[in-house]
């Protein structure tokens, strides 16, 4: 069996601890949308998922924890799936798409 350096375990810990972060997020967001998340399609979903891990390995973790995700609006979904795609296209760089993530997810900030 191969030896697991150091860094490739602690990777890998990062990895799933991101994974956990951004599950208990889209959990806040499915609980609080109900049916209006059942009509986001599967891809958008990826598209809101991969977009809130690259935020999530962004953001300073007390900031992401005084996020209020339950409170986005499907509005707010679809402006942050909106960032999402230009990402992907190449439209708007990581940088940008960050600060634009953390603008929209302003308004959720608890003291």
């Amino acid at each position: 069996m191969p030896e697991i350096t150091d860094d490739e375990l602690g990777r890998r810990m990062f990895q799933i601890r991101k994974e956990r972060h951004v599950e208990e997020t889209i959990d806040k967001i499915r609980h609080s949308l109900g049916d209006e998340w059942t009509a986001i399609p599967h891809e958008e979903k990826k598209v809101l998922q991969d977009l809130l891990g690259d935020a999530w390995i962004a953001i300073g973790r007390q900031e992401w924890g005084r996020y209020a995700f339950s409170r986005l609006t499907k509005a707010d979904l679809d402006r942050l799936i909106g960032i999402g795609y230009a990402r992907e296209q190449k439209n708007i760089q990581e940088s940008a798409a960050i600060e634009e993530v953390k603008a929209v997810l302003s308004h959720t900030l608890q003291p």
